[in-house]
């Protein structure tokens, strides 16, 4: 079932918690060397374009961005996240054409993919939608997506992890394919909109302030609107 608003009183929020093995598989840091990113507990030296996460962050927030050296106000943002999360991930700041995803799971021993979607997202790389009737990947391009997902999914089932996860991809400015921006280790909305799919027949999950023409709602709007297309 979908539902809204505050959470159940018996919930499981044990991903979130540094201890737990969801958790650690979430953090950003891990696989850092297939993603290609670095785990930074110190204002170190900063050259390039740079995007610096929050090790826990989902959807696009905690993010913050520079190009070189960071300003004075950036480094003293970048010193009181440092102190409460204790490191902060920084990754090669890449100038985005389009963004996609791969919802997986394991489950009896095997990795299944369950299907390949396209993300909308804002001009600052939060999450807006999932489109799932047509991706626009290239051959090689969605040959190398199902390719990776197989291969984190191995990883996770080595880790002793089991259930249902995602990964982010995308395409940059200059056509470069990166197959592995993000995992996500958890029930995605990538999940959410392949159900919806094949439960209501829906083309497209959609977030916004309001529901546009052509919008079947599923949550009215208030703080949030979310509608599927058909």
């Amino acid at each position: 079932g979908l539902i809204s608003g505050a959470p159940p009183e018996k919930a499981d929020w044990e991903w979130g918690q540094r201890s737990s093995l969801a958790a650690r598989l979430n953090h950003k840091g891990w696989i850092r060397d297939l993603r290609g990113v670095e785990e930074i507990r110190s204002i170190e030296e900063f050259r390039g374009r740079w995007v610096l996460k929050d090790p826990f962050g989902a959807a696009g927030r905690g993010q913050l961005r520079g190009d070189g050296e960071p300003t004075a106000e950036q480094r003293r943002a970048i010193e009181r996240r440092l102190e409460r999360f204790g490191s902060l991930i920084r990754e090669p700041w890449i100038d985005r054409a389009a963004d996609f995803g791969c919802a997986a799971g394991i489950e009896g021993g095997e990795v299944r993919i369950v299907g390949i979607h396209r993300l909308q997202v804002d001009g600052q790389g939060r999450f807006r939608g999932i489109r799932i009737d047509e991706h626009g990947l290239r051959g090689e391009e969605e040959s190398e997506l199902r390719r990776m997902a197989m291969r984190v999914g191995s990883l996770l089932q080595a880790a002793g992890y089991e259930g249902a996860f995602g990964i982010d991809a995308c395409r940059s400015v200059s056509g470069e394919f990166h197959s592995l921006l993000e995992a996500n280790v958890r029930f995605t909305f990538g999940h959410v909109a392949w159900e919806l799919a094949r439960v209501l027949g829906a083309t497209a999950l959609e977030f916004g302030d309001e529901i546009p023409a052509g919008g079947t709602a599923l949550l009215h709007p208030g703080n949030l609107a979310a509608w599927i297309r058909k």
